[in-house]
């Protein structure tokens, strides 16, 4: 029932902001060479038009290609407007600049463009597609432009027939062909910088525990030394403070939706069991009484993948992985008093047999950027496997900040 509360209130909120855009500082220049400064929709291919805003909460406009030269983000991400004739393109559109000299490359909807002094025009295949007869006919026409464009220097001509394109290696082999011919070039493709974010938090933590119920009959010798669990009835852990630390990594892209996010979480639970089961079969009656108390601190190291819905004013985000758990500060024991026929036993139990062990954990939360930093809510419900086949199940409710 928690998982289900979780995912539609994210749901709610995903829906809400999953349409809102993320903007990135920077200019356009119209076709009078006129410079306007705003904030500008981040996408991954722009077509003929983008959105525009004068400031981060202002209603955004459209702006076509046909009324602009191009547009720059402030990190010198820079698209220019081209008009690639027939097969490339029909019309102007917004391409990425790669790197400008005599000869130019763009990237357009994951496609590289080259024009090779404002005359010749290619748009290379940068991945192998299938069948195998049309990966062969696209790597023809590969080397058919590389043999047009790098004829006057051999050696790069060579490297360029013999090794898989992709943006960084065109981009070098076009700055040896400048190099060779002693031609000014202007390098823009920037690798942007890995977002990585730092953190802690603090709420707290609600736990309950669970043991599958175990007929004392499904036993052949008829007594399961730990059965009791199972019969138990344990009182749920009162709230506890807890704290975590946060690590999470975007990778490079401006505004990237998947991250993989790590943790190290500090917590506390208690709990108190009682069992009293009596049963009579037609040669012998039996009875048990049980006592345990369990209590201890757990160390969360967890990891997994963060999907966050991108949006100028709250980001919402779910996420799920894996978790380790280490017990410190173990109380655990059993007082159990078992009674069949003639036979009695008394003993003190350990039902916890693992220092450590494993579970899963899923999240939802809200996070809000605030200049160079993050404030985030969540809830979080985690798993954690016991030895005798228990489960412990925490649910966290936390606030954070990310720098």
């Amino acid at each position: 029932m928690r998982r289900v509360i979780l995912f539609h209130l994210f749901l709610l909120f995903f829906g809400y902001s999953f349409s809102q855009n993320k903007t990135g500082a920077g200019y356009y220049i119209t076709n009078e060479h006129d410079t306007i400064r705003g904030y500008i929709e981040y996408r991954n291919n722009y077509n003929t038009e983008f959105k525009f805003r004068v400031t981060p909460k202002a209603r955004s406009k459209i702006v076509a290609s046909e009324d602009v030269i191009g547009f720059t983000f402030l990190n010198s991400r820079v698209f220019q407007t081209l008009d690639f004739a027939s097969e490339l393109t029909n019309h102007p559109v917004f391409a990425q600049v790669l790197l400008t000299g005599d000869i130019d490359v763009y990237r357009h909807h994951g496609k590289l463009l080259v024009d090779g002094g404002g005359i010749n025009k290619f748009r290379f295949e940068k991945a192998k597609p299938k069948p195998d007869d049309e990966a062969k006919e696209n790597y023809q026409k590969n080397v058919g432009y590389f043999n047009i464009l790098f004829h006057e220097c051999p050696e790069v001509l060579t490297k360029a027939r013999t090794v898989g394109i992709s943006s960084n290696r065109l981009i070098d082999w076009v700055e040896e062909y400048h190099d060779c011919k002693n031609i000014p070039y202007t390098k823009l493709l920037i690798k942007e910088k890995k977002q990585i974010d730092f953190g802690i938090s603090v709420g707290f933590s609600k736990s309950t525990i669970n043991y599958p119920p175990i007929n004392v009959y499904d036993y052949k010798d008829g007594y399961d030394p730990y059965g009791y669990l199972g019969r138990s009835i344990f009182e749920q852990s009162p709230p506890s403070m807890a704290i975590s630390f946060h690590y999470i990594y975007r990778g490079r892209r401006p505004a990237a939706v998947v991250a993989f996010q790590q943790e190290l979480s500090f917590a506390k639970a208690s709990f108190s069991g009682k069992s009293n089961d009596a049963w009579q079969a037609p040669f012998y009656t039996g009875l048990e009484k049980s006592t345990t108390t369990i209590k201890f601190s757990m160390i969360d190291y967890k990891f997994g993948l963060r999907f966050t819905a991108r949006s100028n004013l709250i980001n919402p985000y779910i996420g799920f992985g894996l978790a380790f758990t280490q017990f410190i500060k173990k109380v655990s024991t059993s007082d159990v008093t078992y009674v069949s026929g003639n036979t009695t036993r008394i003993g003190e139990r350990n039902p916890l047999e693992y220092k450590n062990t494993g579970g899963v954990w899923a999240n939802v939360g809200l996070s809000k950027q605030l200049g160079r930093y993050k404030i985030f809510a969540d809830m979080m419900t985690e798993n954690t496997y016991l030895g005798n086949s228990g489960v412990c199940n925490t649910l966290y409710t936390r606030l954070g900040f990310l720098f």
